[in-house]
């Protein structure tokens, strides 16, 4: 078995460390030629309008994506949405603060958007959420990156499925824990009424 050179599997892993933060966004972009795409798949075990509402909620990825620091919408035009965030410091990111635009035009089903400026030449993606049962969805993550021609396309297509899992593993995480706590929330609020009702009146 052929070993990997230490220096290309320092390359790689630094591209997966400065790209492991992406924030849904849209708007123009250079895409040239050492431009590589992934898809990424996962199932999440809630409704297709609360993963909707998390990844529109821009305010609360801090908690859920566990690159960023710290999410500011600057405006909204139309279905268009412009955010600053900043990222945790971590090793190979250059610049921490980013711009990212995002595309709500395909509620509640497509999300797109594109980073106007951060550490890649071009970087833009999409989410897509199919629902598959009234608690039960099927999410695809699409990402494409362009890191420059000093870069190899076929390692940065290694980082990039890599850095997508984890992308799409928090998202999972995040949602199916804050909807069986308003489960549960949900039925102790019954249970309580219900204790209420059968209550005998003075």
């Amino acid at each position: 078995m052929k070993k990997r050179h230490p220096v290309t599997l320092s390359i790689g892993l630094s591209i997966a460390l400065s790209c492991a933060f992406v924030l849904p966004s849209f708007a123009k972009g250079d895409c040239s030629g050492h431009l590589s795409e992934g898809f990424v798949s996962a199932t999440i075990n809630a409704p297709a309008d609360r993963v909707w509402g998390i990844l529109t909620d821009f305010s609360s990825y801090p908690k859920v994506f566990s690159k960023i620091e710290s999410t500011t919408v600057q405006k909204r035009e139309g279905s268009l949405v412009y955010i600053e965030s900043v990222l945790r410091k971590q090793m190979f990111v250059k610049n921490t603060v980013q711009h990212v635009t995002n595309d709500l035009s395909g509620k509640p089903g497509n999300l797109k958007w594109q980073m106007t400026d951060g550490n890649f030449k071009h970087l833009d993606g999409e989410w897509t959420i199919t629902p598959e049962s009234n608690d039960r969805c099927k999410i695809n993550y699409r990402l494409a990156v362009d890191a420059g021609s000093v870069v190899p396309s076929g390692l940065v297509s290694f980082a990039l499925r890599f850095m997508q899992h984890e992308i799409v593993n928090d998202l999972k995480a995040y949602v199916e824990k804050s909807y069986t706590i308003s489960l549960r929330k949900a039925q102790q609020g019954l249970s309580m009424s219900k204790v209420t009702r059968e209550l005998p009146e003075d």
